[in-house]
């Protein structure tokens, strides 16, 4: 049964290593964005250490570890984590400031290079101003959605997945966003979509993976990846904005 807390400070090393594990080979953060993992597995780590840091810091999000018991030795093992986004800055700044010192002196050579002749570079640093363009009405509309609890990213140990970790994880964050009276919203990895449907986010708002800019260019993720389904919990505000908005067959 999974057992759920807050992350510690102490548990970062360890939750680095679960979301590098897990995400090894996810089509987008694996193969796209980081496409000499192989070659560097350790500037890939770091990348992944590096990120847990900023988030930690961050007060606007919150990461959750799911943990079980080492039978061997009794002791707490972190299996699972969940970055779940709320508002926030504080001592952000400061460790992103460290991160890019840090990034210049050690680069990630794991990820993927931007060509300057690429209009729409994809790497760990562009990939989301590359894609605003293509799914920012995803996030700006309906306008009551532009406050929410935001799965912004959960992994599972494949050697503890078909536990409940990952539901579990998922559910914490539905808890908050429903007692505040406010959406939830997740973008699902591929073939993701029906496990987060079944979790309760049943409202599909588009794909990451297509759709045209105002210049009318294409989403540069279209026949690349599967994933990239951007879904929402549904709440009572959805029945009006349907009402005065309702769709064109």
């Amino acid at each position: 049964m999974a057992h759920l807390r807050l992350a510690r400070l102490s548990d970062l090393p360890t939750i680095g290593q679960v979301f590098a594990t897990a995400f090894h080979d996810e089509e987008v953060v694996g193969p796209l964005l980081h496409p000499y993992r192989h070659q560097y597995p350790d500037d890939y780590l770091a990348y992944w250490r590096r990120r847990c840091c900023e988030r930690y810091w961050d007060y606007g999000r919150v990461l959750v570890v799911s943990c079980e018991k080492d039978p061997s030795t009794g002791r707490e093992v972190v299996v699972g984590v969940a970055e779940w986004e709320r508002v926030g800055r504080l001592i952000l700044p400061i460790i992103k400031t460290f991160n890019h010192i840090v990034s210049i002196w050690r680069p990630n050579r794991a990820a993927a290079v931007a060509d300057p002749s690429d209009p729409f570079p994809l790497t760990p640093t562009t990939l989301q101003r590359t894609l605003w363009p293509f799914i920012s009405h995803c996030y700006l509309s309906p306008p009551h959605r532009l406050t929410r609890w935001s799965l912004d990213c959960i992994a599972v140990h494949p050697d503890f997945e078909q536990r409940g970790h990952g539901r579990a994880l998922v559910a914490w964050g539905l808890d908050r966003a429903r007692k505040e009276g406010i959406p939830a919203g997740v973008m699902a990895a591929a073939d993701k979509e029906r496990f987060y449907q079944r979790c309760g986010l049943t409202e599909v708002a588009g794909w990451a993976n297509d759709g045209v800019d105002d210049q009318g260019r294409v989403n540069p993720l279209k026949g690349r990846v599967r994933g990239g389904c951007i879904l929402y919990t549904r709440v009572p505000e959805d029945d009006e904005w349907e009402s005065m908005h309702p769709k064109r067959e």
